[in-house]
């Protein structure tokens, strides 16, 4: 389900990765979800411990990463590419 927040953003059709707080309380350990496909999904952290943290760091440097090789692959192939990519990634709590 993608939320109204963001297609006001133009972002409705955007790959997203949710991350979950608070594991500690639930006494869950840190983990990443994937998708069928192999795409993260979730990440599971926890602020208080730090527990995860590095989980989603490592999960937002990918996608980071990700959207320059799209724009830089949009760039060479068409001149007239736009600078930004179609694809995102929210990393934190969905509206």
């Amino acid at each position: 389900m993608r939320s109204t927040a963001c297609a006001g953003i133009g972002a409705a059709d955007a790959p997203r990765c949710i991350v979950f707080n608070k594991i500690d309380l639930a006494q869950r350990s840190a983990a990443v979800e994937r998708a069928a496909c192999g795409r993260i999904d979730a990440v599971w952290v926890s602020a208080r411990s730090g527990n995860g943290l590095e989980l989603a760091w490592r999960t937002s440097e990918r996608a980071k990463s990700a959207l320059r090789s799209t724009a830089a692959e949009q760039t060479t192939r068409t001149p007239a590419a736009p600078e930004r990519s179609d694809a995102a990634y929210v990393i934190g709590p969905t509206p």
